[in-house]
């Protein structure tokens, strides 16, 4: 028997369990005995194409075999210690075929790695059944990268976390950044779940940008039922191979042996490279130099909604002016001035005739409008008074124009949801949607991703609907709005004065 068949040594202990022999199975499967025979020996093992249907079949078959077995306890070893025989036989039959299927897939993946050289530790012992036990364990794999001084944590799955964990998941995200690492995630979303429950999975996705410190999400399209076994790596710690039953965990197994954890990585990256993406990061510098802004821009119907200082509908002597407060000595500050002068064309000649619906926090337009900072073209910029003043005017004669142009504000001010403005912003067009997220620090850093299918993009721009009639938006009105903003200009204009005039006393 060849070293390190898992695979054979399990479907021999589950032959004896049920007292049938090889050729009922070969029978039961449609293949030659002789071929199957391999399989115990090590000698062969089936293609990697073929498994899922074998699999399927093999489970079913010793699923129905082992169901009226009298040893209770091969039964426990099977579906997990958590069993306590109160399961009727239709049930039992169910809970052994989902156990059996991720037990047949996790001793083939360590004999395909163990052929690969790659020798492989059995995870037997190490069971897991509730989901708050699960999320604990990748939190402490989490702590176990902080502590060993790694800068990243990587995550990879097979199956989609967010199905199965929600929010419970953003949490994990969350301790990766309060942990000072940066997060990613590779997984499998099951788009039939996804295009059944779009909000609560847009608001999973967005949470997970708005907590996590630099996040790089890619999600997989499995346009097929819901798997019924997954696996999860945190690259270099941790490995988990679940077993699931619906949105429910039936068990999970666990490793944090190398060999274990990087085999399954690989087995999860192949996977990756055989499926369409759904969502996915884009290189900010990219982003900038192929004009992706700049297409967007050029579309007529526009949904925006902003966590941070808006920058659209500048006039154009203002670009002009910040134009020239950019040098024209290294490359990137030429591509910058370039990128600025179309930019302010295309919001005169294109955007400013669309259709746009403009959500905004309001404590980040009053910060941008009493200290004139915000960002273009990943550059931080400072207006003066008059610039802002100049600015609010030429917005003034816009909105006057296209009544199409909807900005309506977050009162975050007021309520309690002050802390969504430092999450992430989007931008829907009606050929594409791009996330932006804006890491704050000494050095601001900007992080991009964007979502790939058309039919998913309208499921999109219905959330931003969504978004838009909570309770937190207000609809103020055009004049409303640029009373304020004026209001706030002024109030910031008599500050700085007021802190640049000597006073009566020490005069």
């Amino acid at each position: 028997m060849a070293e390190g068949n898992q695979y054979g040594e399990f479907i021999r202990f589950l032959l004896n369990a049920a007292d049938v022999r090889v050729g009922a199975l070969a029978d039961r499967l449609g293949y030659d005995i002789t071929y199957v025979s391999k399989w115990l020996t090590g000698s062969r093992l089936p293609s990697e194409r073929a498994t899922d249907h074998i699999h399927k079949n093999m489970a079913e078959f010793f699923a129905g075999q082992l169901s009226s077995h009298p040893n209770q306890q091969i039964i426990a070893n099977i579906i997990g210690h958590h069993y306590n025989g109160g399961l009727g036989e239709a049930e039992l039959r169910e809970a052994l075929d989902a156990a059996l299927f991720q037990l047949l897939c996790l001793r083939y993946a360590e004999s395909a790695s163990s052929v690969k050289g790659l020798p492989r530790k059995s995870l037997e012992g190490a069971f897991l059944f509730k989901k708050p036990d699960i999320i604990a364990l990748m939190k402490s794999a989490v702590l176990k990268a902080a502590n060993s001084k790694a800068k990243k944590i990587e995550i990879l799955s097979s199956v989609d976390l967010y199905r199965i964990f929600g929010d419970q998941l953003v949490s994990l995200f969350e301790q990766c950044s309060l942990m000072n690492l940066s997060a990613s995630l590779d997984q499998v979303v099951d788009l039939e779940v996804f295009r059944g429950d779009k909000d609560t999975y847009f608001d999973h996705v967005i949470k997970t940008f708005s907590v996590a410190n630099a996040p790089r999400v890619t999600l997989f399209c499995n346009n097929g039922p819901p798997s019924g076994s997954g696996i999860i790596v945190i690259k270099g710690v941790a490995a988990l191979q679940l077993a699931l039953e619906g949105d429910g965990i039936l068990s999970c197994c666990y490793s944090y042996e190398d060999e274990v954890t990087a085999a399954l990585s690989e087995y999860c990256s192949s996977l990756f490279r055989r499926l369409p993406r759904f969502l996915f990061p884009l290189n900010a510098q990219t982003l900038v130099k192929t004009n992706t802004w700049i297409d967007f821009y050029t579309q007529k119907d526009i949904q925006i909604f902003i966590c941070g200082a808006p920058a659209l509908f500048l006039p154009p002597e203002v670009i002009d002016e910040l134009i020239e407060s950019v040098p024209a000595q290294e490359e990137k500050d030429i591509e910058c001035r370039v990128h600025l002068k179309m930019l302010s064309r295309i919001w005169e000649q294109k955007t400013r005739h669309s259709s746009i619906n403009i959500i905004l926090f309001k404590s980040c337009l009053l910060e941008y409008l009493q200290t004139g900072n915000l960002y273009l073209e990943q550059r931080k910029f400072t207006l003066t008074a008059g610039q802002r003043a100049a600015h609010v005017n030429h917005l003034d004669g816009i909105l006057q124009e296209n009544p199409g142009i909807r900005i309506r504000m977050i009162d975050d001010i007021a309520s309690s949801v002050h802390q969504l403005r430092y999450g992430v912003s989007f931008f829907a067009s009606s050929s594409e949607v791009i996330f932006e997220k804006a890491i704050l620090g000494p050095s601001t850093q900007f992080c991009y991703h964007k979502l790939g299918h058309m039919e998913d993009i309208e499921l999109f721009r219905q959330y931003f609907e969504q978004v838009a009639a909570n309770r937190y938006v207000i609809d103020t009105g055009t004049e409303d709005l640029l009373d304020y903003m004026r209001f706030s200009v002024s109030l910031s204009e008599e500050f700085s004065a007021a802190k640049q005039s000597p006073s009566e006393e020490d005069g």
